[in-house]
């Protein structure tokens, strides 16, 4: 059984931690726990002044879903030393791997007016203002860890770098064996031994929302993978996942049968 992993990010207000997380969650198919949301939930239901509570809170609920075998995406600002360290116990503790992802925007001009120019997106929380963020206390990194600066770049750029650093710090840390690079030939390969269940065409139009034939479904998948570049293929166990951003689609293939099992929006 392959080990669990919890992606942990770190990062000021603003620098785009949230939207990164999220392409994680659903291209590792991962649990999503949001500090924001669950210390806003403490204030709101127990009237309190949340200081240390909403982590704790939320390392038992991701020890709960690594023990089941469920990734983990911890979308948090993680800015002290403490913290750090006790989110990367909480892998250790439970036999799992964990990935630190710092998110920073390098230009203070454009992180500055991302801060003002975006919306609350958990219910009653008030977003700190660019004087908080400043003096928010952040601690300098001493260890390894992936490193995302968002300042000048788009959403889908610095998503691609992200799921391609992860996936070469993953191969670094020796779990070849569960995430394998993909070349031009095995791609080939792949879509030449595609095949199919009947169960599964009416799963693949009833997740797309597609109305199509077989053959054309066949066709319409091989497209997809022919048209998705290497770097967006991950091999997991015993399963491919190939994700096409274009067509915010994912097909999961049986590495050993080359069975189509699913597709999925993202």
């Amino acid at each position: 059984m392959n080990k669990a992993i919890l992606f942990i990010f770190s990062g000021l207000p603003a620098v785009g931690k949230s939207t990164l997380a999220k392409s994680v969650v659903k291209y590792f198919e991962a649990v999503y726990l949001r500090i924001d949301t669950i210390e806003q939930g403490l204030k709101d239901l127990c009237h309190i002044d949340v200081e240390g509570e909403g982590y704790r809170l939320a390392y038992r609920m991701a020890a709960d879903n690594l023990q089941l075998g469920n990734n983990v995406v911890a979308d948090c600002c993680n800015p002290i030393e403490l913290t750090r360290r006790e989110w990367e116990d909480v892998a250790v503790n439970n036999n799992c791997r964990f990935v630190n992802i710092e998110v920073v925007c390098s230009d203070k001009t454009e992180h500055k007016k991302r801060a003002k120019q975006r919306n609350a997106e958990v219910a009653n929380m008030k977003l700190p203002v660019w004087n908080d963020i400043e003096n928010r206390e952040y601690h300098e990194w001493h260890k390894s860890r992936i490193i995302i600066d968002t300042a000048g770049k788009t959403i889908k750029q610095c998503q691609t770098e992200l799921k391609e650093k992860v996936a070469d710090s993953l191969l670094q840390k020796g779990d070849g064996q569960e995430y394998e690079s993909i070349d031009d030939s095995l791609k080939a390969t792949i879509i030449e031994k595609l095949c199919y269940t009947k169960f599964v065409y009416d799963r693949i139009n009833r997740k797309l929302g597609l109305h199509l034939l077989p053959q054309e479904i066949e066709s319409f998948i091989s497209d997809i993978i022919r048209r998705t570049d290497t770097s967006h293929f991950l091999k997991k166990g015993k399963n491919y996942y190939i994700t096409n951003d274009a067509e915010h689609i994912r097909i999961t293939v049986n590495s050993f049968t080359y069975r189509v099992i699913t597709t999925d929006k993202i």
